[in-house]
């Protein structure tokens, strides 16, 4: 690949770059690192470079730790003009290079860096396409030259320790478009996750690199590049089995949470709340898809539609019982008549945002919703410069919508949203949201909000 760096080449003649570090990086590196940002820590192992990760994160591992024998090929890359992805972990350089930080799917809940991922890419094979890129100027990090950096990882590579070309599958066509799958470039590294944390091992994590011939506008070069990636992504998904997202960095950034539901009682009672079973697993399934939010949205919103019907119904009764108190009221009044009749009709023409608003307007405390949307955290996220596009803006002071109103409307639209993908010009303002992007990331909030609404259904339920 363009950005390609041989093992062969020499190290450069080091430079101690300060007597608390205790590395020998040579003074270009060092440079380098500084103009884009990044801030060299000291570290306790002289062969390990540890970097500051940008970010607050949930991650176990707080630092960035590249092999300092890595010094040559990472600098060749810095200098190619690199810049970060902005919602993914990866980055992109301006003379054509794209790489892209991604985990197994089936095996995300074992972590980024499982190393059993190796063994997974090392079953795939290629065909008889030929390529100028080698094995002998790769860009993956080989984690077996490094034995007391990598522990673990260098066991699982592959069955042959002596071919490291087991962990690539690189393909190309015939316009010099070459993508590939294979452990992190050096560079991958230093703009993936979180990799060290002191006394601890190095991580290697695996990751999709696309280098194409004509760069031409880089906005439009990256935007290619993230088709072909998902391309490659969906090939590997229907032809090999093999299923890899890419790691969203919004995931691993700390988001302030909300204190409203952090009460617990630790005294176990006899159940006396009479629940529904499928309203229980519902609830209990939502609890569990942290790690997929929009999927946990869907989950309490469908604890929600499960009371649709019952609210419509005390909605249509309370209507009817109010015309029949009326002490105006005739039996034989045929206007009278076709009042009640018009209400009843109306029991087919409730559409689901009107029964979302009918639920929550008889079953939610107003006061609990106020006090859950007016925390610090939760005005921003909902206010009308929130990081979700497309839906309404929630204002617990307004004088024309009820609170219920106005939070019906939003989790109606948020539905839609992640629910339809429909590919018209009429649906541009309400765009779907993707399970990987920014915006799913920062779902929290409103599934939180989901969470208290179910809530306080399903306690309603119980009166």
């Amino acid at each position: 690949m363009d950005d390609s760096v041989s093992y062969d080449d020499e190290q450069p003649a080091g430079t101690e770059v300060a007597p608390s570090l205790g590395l020998q990086l040579g003074d270009d590196l060092v440079a380098s690192l500084n103009r884009h940002d990044f801030e060299i820590l000291s570290s306790e192992d002289p062969e390990i470079l540890r970097v500051k990760f940008d970010k607050s994160t949930r991650s176990f591992h707080s630092d960035i730790g590249i092999p300092v024998g890595e010094s040559v090929r990472l600098l060749s890359q810095l200098e190619n003009k690199t810049s970060a992805l902005s919602d993914h972990f990866g980055f992109f350089s301006g003379k054509g290079y794209f790489e892209l930080m991604v985990r197994l799917g089936l095996i995300a809940r074992r972590g980024v860096f499982d190393p059993i991922a190796l063994r997974s890419v090392a079953r795939l094979s290629v065909g008889d396409d030929t390529c100028e890129h080698d094995s002998s100027n790769l860009l993956a990090i080989d984690s077996r030259k490094y034995p007391k950096l990598y522990h673990r990882q260098r066991f699982f590579d592959s069955d042959n320790p002596d071919s490291f070309s087991d962990l690539v599958t690189h393909v190309s066509d015939k316009s010099g478009t070459c993508i590939e799958l294979s452990p992190q470039s050096p560079c991958g590294v230093l703009y993936g996750v979180p990799n060290y944390r002191e006394g601890r091992p190095l991580q290697l994590g695996l990751s999709i690199k696309v280098s194409v011939e004509n760069v031409g506008d880089v906005t439009g070069f990256v935007h290619r590049a993230y088709g072909l990636a998902n391309s490659f992504m969906y090939e590997l998904a229907v032809r090999n089995r093999l299923i890899c997202e890419p790691i969203s960095r919004a995931s691993y950034e700390q988001v302030e949470r909300s204190t409203l539901h952090d009460e617990r009682i630790d005294e176990v009672r006899f159940p006396i709340s009479k629940v529904a079973s499928e309203v229980a697993e519902l609830y209990s399934f939502a609890e569990l898809a942290n790690d997929n939010l929009p999927l946990a949205f869907l989950s309490f919103y469908q604890v929600l539609e499960y009371f649709f019907p019952q609210a419509v119904r005390r909605d249509l009764i309370r209507k009817v019982r109010r015309e029949l108190s009326d002490p105006m009221f005739s039996l034989n009044s045929d206007t009278h008549l076709v009042r009640i009749i018009g209400v009843t009709e109306k029991a087919g023409r409730y559409s689901e945002a009107d029964q979302i608003s009918t639920l929550l307007e008889s079953a939610v405390r107003v006061e609990r919703l106020r006090e859950f949307l007016q925390q610090p955290r939760n005005q921003t996220h909902f206010g009308k410069k929130g990081p979700i596009s497309g839906v309404r803006a929630i204002v617990v002071g307004n004088q024309q919508d009820s609170l219920a109103r106005q939070v019906s409307e939003r989790v109606y639209q948020l539905r839609n949203r992640i629910v339809h993908a429909k590919d018209d010009p009429k649906f541009l303002e309400q765009k779907v949201l993707l399970p990987r992007s920014r915006e799913a990331a920062r779902l929290k909030p409103d599934v939180d909000l989901l969470r208290l609404l179910a809530r306080d259904v399903i306690t309603d339920s119980q009166v």
